[in-house]
């Protein structure tokens, strides 16, 4: 064995018996040996991984390790679309939820972000990546053939239903208006012109950037077509995504550094760290409901 692997084990068996120790509180909390086994336990602990620094905090956090595992196989096992995915995604989005909810325990609000940005980042990756028989994405191509599609919808009372219902506007921006935005903030308005969409889709080399490998256009595009099924009210598009790009920028604080931002980027920077206890639901909950719904949504078939 290296000695990672030892001091691995002898941290696994100090956990073992934080664990027993910890039981034994429950059920005999008067046995007379508690207190002697209590402090030995501590000392050698403390002893033997000073020089990882390591606190009686990490111990705890070792000990539900396998309750967080437990919560991460319940949530992704719960959604059917799931198993599709290749091993190394499964891994890899197990290994994030149990990382994001250690960092939420730690208060470290940065990698926490960093976490369940991550996991969106993987979802979408992979539903784009999902390709046809001409080797094109299958959400690219549903996009291309819709693009100019009415992509809002409007509120009406039906009044044979007896409900509120969504109808597509029959005028307003198109689909490729709310997926391909332009990146150059100098330039009005800040849309493409249906002739620069026209430019763009006809002859993609023609355009500056390939937009189609930039990541918040695979994201506005698995939002509108899976989350919202393609109907859905504006504000509500912008309020999903306004979020999302939310934890983007977090997540930007801690992978780039704090500089480089936009005036715009820094004040909603600045406004989510006025309050960053309450963005750990905000976000939580943000992640739980893009996941369960873009992938159990009436439209994934068309992947």
């Amino acid at each position: 064995m290296t000695n990672e692997e030892i001091e691995s084990e002898k941290l696994k068996f100090l956990m073992n018996v934080f664990d027993k120790m910890q039981d034994l509180k429950l059920s005999n909390p008067s046995n007379p040996n508690l207190q002697e086994i209590e402090r030995l336990f501590i000392k050698h602990a403390k002893d033997q991984f000073a020089f990882q620094k390591l606190r009686l905090t990490d111990i705890q956090e070792y000990s539900i390790e396998s309750v967080i595992a437990k919560q991460a196989n319940e949530f992704y096992s719960s959604i059917p679309y799931f198993v599709n995915f290749p091993q190394i995604i499964k891994e890899q989005l197990l290994a994030d939820y149990t990382q994001m909810e250690h960092q939420r325990r730690r208060d470290n609000f940065e990698r926490f972000c960093q976490c369940i940005y991550q996991q969106i980042e993987a979802i979408v990756t992979q539903l784009w990546s999902i390709e046809n028989t001409n080797n094109q994405s299958k959400l690219w191509n549903h996009i291309l053939q819709n693009r100019t599609n009415k992509a809002f919808a409007n509120r009406s009372f039906d009044n044979v239903a007896r409900q509120f219902v969504l109808t597509p506007y029959s005028t307003g921006f198109k689909i490729q208006n709310i997926i391909f935005k332009y990146n150059d903030y100098n330039r009005s308005p800040s849309y493409f012109s249906d002739a620069d969409y026209d430019t763009y889709f006809n002859n993609p080399n023609a355009n500056s950037k390939d937009k189609k490998n930039d990541f918040q256009v695979k994201l506005r595009a698995v939002l509108f077509v899976l989350y919202f099924e393609e109907n859905v009210l504006q504000e509500k598009f912008e309020e999903l995504f306004d979020t999302l790009y939310e934890i983007t920028l977090i997540r930007n604080t801690f992978h780039r550094g704090p500089n480089g931002f936009t005036s715009y980027q820094q004040n909603i920077i600045n406004r989510i760290y006025q309050n960053p206890s309450s963005h750990y639901h905000k976000f939580f909950g943000a992640l739980c409901d893009f996941l369960v719904k873009s992938l159990n949504s009436n439209k994934i078939n068309i992947l």
